[in-house]
């Protein structure tokens, strides 16, 4: 009997009736102020905001505040400015807030280089993944060249909708060192590396950056901005860099020029007078030099003076003793 009453048992909960929704009450299901995508996605997945360091901009721990978000659900926006699809520079200026350590926030125009590369794509669902990639050049119309790239990857369906799946910062890449301003101060780094503190330990090395804020947020642009300090040791030595790369090399290598070029036509004429007097068997040419033409005409040969003293001493023995006559004396 126990068998029989297990079998009754598994039999019964095998089968689910489910009841059947009405038509009513299908319409109230549909009308709730649920959206699907907010339903089954994070709100990190339409926006969220990173700080970027800069250390080159002027200030101490100094970063840059972008604010990435999902418009009409096909749309990468930081700051206001489109990323993605379309990246239009003629519509606007990509700008960001450069916040310093004490909190002040000036706004500033950034000049950026943009890249979007797919990196999977899957057939089945219809999905691709792709990696825009964004670097920061230029904070304000001055160059810099140590800012994280930051990598942004998007899911993208077959229409045109996307989100956002990760967000990270890379390294800077290094541009090839080819001047020879870029040199020097590579060997002038290579002496000096002794007196640089380095990371204390493995695990400060490999410190990762900071991960972004996973909370989007909107801020009010402030209306006054606090005057921009100078005299820092970074500013002053980017100074003498400019000065000595625009001013003083450009100088020396122009007077280096004009003498190496003085000497080189000293050389060449000197050659060719030589060559000239030797084919012409030592006589006694004009020169082709202005200089050993002067020489000749100031500095007479010594044949030339010998000649000159005997002619002078010839005249002087021709040249007849005047007669004395003897004045009367008074009477």
């Amino acid at each position: 009997m126990l068998f029989k009453q297990l079998a009754l048992a598994a039999a019964a909960t095998a089968f689910a009736i489910v009841p059947e929704i009405s038509e009513p009450d299908e319409n109230i299901f549909k009308a709730l102020p649920v959206e699907p995508e907010t339903f089954q996605l994070p709100a990190e997945a339409f926006g969220q905001s990173l700080d970027v360091p800069c250390r080159q901009c002027r200030g101490r721990d100094t970063h840059l505040k972008l604010d990435f978000a999902v418009e009409d659900g096909s749309r990468l926006m930081v700051n206001g400015f489109e990323l993605y699809p379309h990246a239009d520079p003629w519509r606007g200026d990509l700008t960001a807030d450069v916040v310093r350590a004490s909190g002040s926030a000036t706004e500033r125009t950034l000049g950026y280089s943009l890249s979007v590369l797919p990196r999977a794509k899957d057939e089945e669902q219809q999905l691709e993944l792709v990696d825009v990639k964004l670097r920061v050049i230029e904070v304000g119309h001055r160059f810099v060249d140590d800012i994280p790239v930051v990598k942004v990857g998007l899911i993208k369906a077959v229409t045109g909708d996307i989100v956002i799946s990760d967000m990270q910062l890379m390294a800077a890449p290094e541009m090839p060192c080819t001047t020879m301003w870029c040199r020097a101060k590579q060997a002038v780094k290579g002496f000096g590396g002794c007196h640089r503190k380095g990371p204390h330990g493995p695990e400060e090395a490999n410190h990762p950056p900071p991960p972004p804020h996973h909370k989007p947020h909107h801020h009010g642009r402030p209306h006054h901005h606090e005057p921009e300090d100078w005299n820092t040791q970074r500013d002053w030595r980017r100074l003498v860099r400019n000065v000595a790369s625009h001013i003083v090399l450009p100088v020396l290598m122009g007077i280096t020029a004009g003498v190496g070029v003085a000497f080189l036509a000293m050389f060449l004429c000197s050659v060719v007078y030589r060559i000239s007097m030797f084919v012409r068997g030592g006589a006694q040419r004009r020169s082709w030099c202005p200089h050993h033409r002067r020489n000749s005409t100031q500095f007479p040969s010594a044949e030339e003076e010998k000649r000159g003293l005997l002619e002078d001493e010839e005249a002087q023995d021709s040249t007849p003793a005047p007669a004395y006559q003897a004045e009367p004396a008074d009477k």
